[in-house]
This record gives structure tokens, sequence and C-alpha cells, in this order.
């Protein structure tokens, strides 16, 4: 597992964040968190599918991740059928898309405007404003 594997997404809702992750054991990591984004920007999507879009090249990895989702009830997989054979077809469950929500990390944007209302300034390790 590399160091960018256990980055834990900034989570932007404790008290949502705290419900969504009731009973759960799970490390939200940015590549969950990829995965993740990946099955809620197209449900439906394959193994190869939602790995290719979330950047996962090791196809045993990624089906490692994809039943751990599922096991923890974030994911279900439709079973749906694509030229006759049959393939994977994940989809994010209700608590799936609670969970999204909950940990999705806030747009740098937001971030900026939040350090901005709070009257913190952004400065370099010099003192000086960026």
């Amino acid at each position: 597992m590399t160091s960018r594997d256990a980055t834990v997404a900034h989570l932007s809702n404790p008290l949502a964040t705290r419900d969504a992750l009731a009973g759960l054991n799970i490390r939200v990591t940015y590549r969950t968190q990829r995965v993740l984004a990946a099955i809620e920007g197209h449900p439906g999507a394959s193994n190869g599918e939602v790995a290719l879009s979330a950047g996962i090249t090791d196809r045993a990895q990624i089906s490692r991740l994809l039943a751990r989702l599922q096991g923890l009830g974030l994911i279900e997989n439709a079973h749906g059928a694509r030229e006759g054979r049959s393939r994977n077809s994940w989809q994010l469950t209700e608590q799936g898309r609670e969970f999204r929500r909950a940990t999705e990390p806030e747009p740098l944007d937001a971030v900026r405007q939040a350090r901005l209302r709070n009257g913190s300034s952004a400065t370099r390790s010099t003192g000086s404003p960026q």
C-alpha cells in the first residue's frame, strides 16, 4: 500500500459522517473514494470500467476492493448482461450514497472560501501572503 492509498479524505460534515460511518469497519482512503465516485458516476459499470475510471491497474486489487465495499453494504452487484455474457454491474446502495455524500472531500475552492470567512489567510512558510 502506498502513502497515497492511506491518505484519509477530508470529512466535511462531522455529524453526517458519524452517521454514515456508524457500524462500518472502514478507513476512508483516496482509492476507496475514487472507486465509489466511479460507481456513482457510472452506475452499472463492470470491474474493468470501475478500475479504469478510478485509476486502478491491478485487476486483483480492484476485485478485492469491490468485494470489500459490497460486503460493507456500500455497493451492490446487479449482474447485468452485456453482449450475451454475464458481467458485474456495480451500483451504490442507499447506504453507499449516504456514505459518499458524508465523506466526499470538499472542493479546494470551498476550503479556501472557508478559510477566508474564518479570517485566516494562506501564507507561505516565509510568512508572506501567497
